[in-house]
């Protein structure tokens, strides 16, 4: 009988139909949540068009401080390795594109609870219009590796930015759906 590992379950590399579900049902769910808790739905809609918006400094933010964490541990600089480091040693593996299903769970909970502290109730709509950009993400993701569209300008300008990142050892170019946030921060 096989031992059960569990870094290795919790780092597993997810199905990404499977993954998608999830985060289609967690984000119906946060943004029907808040409507069944009293918020009218003309508010939670403008809440979840706002997270859609804000998802440009989410992503930017969690890709530079969270997924390229420098640290001295060793089990912090796995667990940092596992979750985004596999992908810049891998970046051509279809099977590294997503974050694990486990820890990007886990980063969805931190994230409504911060926004849930800051906004109360607001913070299911936030968290709903911030996580369904995640799965755009994911796609736009997943086409600039493959080089899908390549007569597309815009995808094949933020191609060359994500190839940045990857030739440059994640120091630069943290944006992948845009480079609003490089351009901001100094870092394109």
């Amino acid at each position: 009988m096989k031992k059960f590992n569990l870094i290795s379950f919790l780092f597993q590399t997810p199905n990404p139909v499977f993954y998608e579900i999830c985060f289609v049902i967690i984000n119906g769910t946060a943004f029907g949540y808040s409507i069944y808790q009293g918020l009218e739905w003309y508010y939670s809609t403008l809440v979840f068009l706002t997270g859609m918006f804000m998802w440009v400094l989410v992503e930017y933010l969690i890709h530079r401080y969270v997924f390229h964490f420098k640290s001295k541990n060793p089990v912090i600089r796995k667990i940092v390795y596992s979750i985004h480091g596999v992908h810049h040693a891998h970046a051509q593996d279809n099977d590294k594109m997503y974050v694990p299903l486990i820890p990007a769970i886990i980063i969805t909970v931190l994230q409504l609870s911060l926004y849930c502290s800051m906004f109360g109730l607001a913070g299911f709509p936030l968290l709903a219009g911030v996580m369904t950009m995640h799965q755009f993400y994911n796609l736009v993701h997943i086409m600039i590796h493959k080089n899908t569209y390549p007569e597309n300008r815009v995808l094949r300008k933020l191609r060359e930015n994500h190839i940045k990142h990857h030739t440059g050892y994640g120091e630069k170019c943290f944006g992948v759906t845009s480079t609003i946030c490089d351009k901001l921060f100094n870092t394109l």
